[in-house]
């Protein structure tokens, strides 16, 4: 095998391209499954934010960072600026299990960061499952604070008041009415939605403040 097949690669962009996005997508499954996680990735978001720049020359930002051994496909961290610079840039990423302790996700994710330096949001946020371990540890490692969980929800069918009888840890004095099938189905979801496990955010240190 030629050294140039076996020799790790980096690959950073705005945008997430469909040939890529397609690696992602099958990296993601490949650790989902082998670490029984969640990885809150937004390719769907990335892909779709990416065609409607289809035609966008210059380069303003990098989002995306890859790592290939090859054409493989080995590690991947995104950046999701979802509300601009005035709000918490959201990190997250992975590393296929195979490759994992060679220090690969620290550098991407020190990449991550200078480029979040360089554009000055209002934070950075690094998302974990809670149930991972290597993530946890990773957070520990970087001296990021925990800040918060948020859920990932999904509509149980049926009516809204069986929803809101099914909820967690949400307690409502009177059902609500019955929501019409036109209304979006966000609208729809508010008392029919369950929780599921949460997704953790956690701050990178020195970088909760926007800098000067």
């Amino acid at each position: 095998m030629s050294t140039a097949a076996t020799e790790l690669w980096i690959k950073m962009s705005e945008f997430l391209q469909q040939g890529d996005c397609e690696l992602v997508r099958d990296l993601q499954e490949r650790c989902s499954g082998e670490d029984h996680v969640t990885l809150k990735l937004e390719l769907d978001y990335r892909r779709s934010d990416a065609e409607q720049r289809a035609n966008t020359i210059d380069i303003h930002a990098i989002n995306e960072f890859l790592c290939f051994r090859g054409a493989q496909l080995v590690a991947y961290v995104g950046i999701s600026a979802f509300g601009g610079e005035s709000e918490p840039f959201e990190v997250t990423g992975m590393v296929h299990p195979d490759y994992r302790r060679h220090g690969i996700f620290t550098r991407l994710l020190g990449l991550a960061r200078e480029e979040c330096r360089r554009r000055k949001p209002n934070g950075i946020l690094l998302l974990c499952d809670r149930e991972s371990a290597a993530g946890h540890a990773l957070m520990e490692r970087v001296g990021a604070a925990y800040g918060f969980s948020e859920y990932e929800m999904y509509l149980n069918g049926g009516s809204a008041e069986g929803g809101a009888r099914r909820l967690c840890d949400v307690g409502l004095e009177r059902p609500p009415m019955r929501m019409p099938a036109r209304w979006p189905v966000r609208m729809r979801c508010i008392a029919a939605m369950i929780r599921r496990r949460p997704m953790r955010g956690f701050h990178f240190p020195k970088m909760r403040k926007k800098e000067a």
